[in-house]
């Protein structure tokens, strides 16, 4: 049977692991389910006319992003153009989970962001246990009276060095790509659901732990070897523009918590305290030039 160019190949096994849906994917608007041909058990749709923004660190973030597809935006980015006004058919976040909780930019925007959109969704990605991430985003968005119309997590490669060797972590098992295709099919189809979205646990995490005490001198706890080639990678790759080149790095007190400059520097000079591996992650099908257009401040 023939599918027109503009058809990409996804796997749908949220129905039948074996077989295979038919995506039509344009950069233009899209509608929503349009046929079903239980014969050849396809699915014929467009994809909705959505935003998707996203905050990453080490890619994985980007990654879901760019499998969910519409007009992507980068959250740094937005958050830097003043309150943030979005108009959709969709609008929906993709967020990492820090510390059993959100980034701190990814709460101010869900404070301040003007939303008009008849489905928001967002995802959380995950690197061990989901508690307190997707609770925590329903309660600020509550308060803002953003309505959420769907709800999911995703597990993927955590970066938190002090607490994963990355080689093992990478070995460890992962949400599956079919998983994450019957997320992008559940956005696309307008599906009405919330994942549990567990409160915070009792036993505060140890990142938790370190933001208690250091607050906004975080940061604190990163060191800068003589390896330092002061090529500014750091500086370029941080969300927050929390980082100014002098004789090296100096950090400037306003850090997430994202380690993304850790993952990114080329030479490994950049160090955590307790950090439990010398190897470093970045999602294996986002390049690091992907991740510095995303989070660059452009000075």
């Amino acid at each position: 049977m023939f599918f027109p160019a503009s058809f990409i190949r996804l796997p749908f096994s949220s129905r039948h692991p074996e077989k295979w849906c038919d995506y039509l994917h344009r950069p233009d608007r899209h509608v929503r389910i349009l046929v079903e041909n239980s014969d050849l058990d396809l699915l014929f749709f467009r994809r909705l006319a959505l935003i998707t923004i996203y905050f990453t660190a080490t890619g994985n973030c980007l990654h879901v992003a760019r499998q969910i597809g519409g007009e992507l935006l980068s959250l740094p980015k937005l958050m830097r153009n003043g309150t943030p006004a979005l108009q959709d058919e969709a609008v929906g976040l993709v967020f990492p989970c820090y510390g059993f909780d959100l980034p701190r930019m990814v709460r101010r925007f869900i404070e301040s962001a003007h939303i008009q959109t008849a489905y928001f969704f967002a995802v959380m990605v995950y690197g061990k246990r989901t508690q307190g991430g997707l609770s925590q985003l329903k309660r600020a968005a509550a308060e803002a009276r953003i309505p959420l119309d769907y709800t999911n997590e995703y597990l993927m490669v955590d970066n938190f060095l002090p607490l994963f060797e990355m080689n093992e972590e990478r070995s460890r098992p992962k949400d599956t790509p079919e998983r994450l295709q019957s997320i992008v099919l559940d956005i696309h189809t307008r599906k009405r659901f919330h994942a549990d979205g567990m409160e915070r646990s009792i036993i505060v995490p140890k990142c938790d732990l370190i933001r208690q005490e250091l607050g906004d001198h975080i940061d604190d706890t990163f060191t800068v070897s003589d390896q330092c080639i002061l090529c500014g990678t750091c500086a370029r790759v941080c969300p927050t523009g929390n980082i100014r080149l002098e004789k090296r790095p100096v950090y400037l007190h306003n850090c997430e918590y994202c380690q993304a400059c850790i993952h990114a520097c080329p030479v490994a000079a950049i160090h955590v305290a307790g950090e439990q591996s010398s190897a470093r992650y970045r999602h294996p099908q986002v390049r690091l030039a992907d991740i510095l257009d995303a989070n660059s401040t452009g000075s």
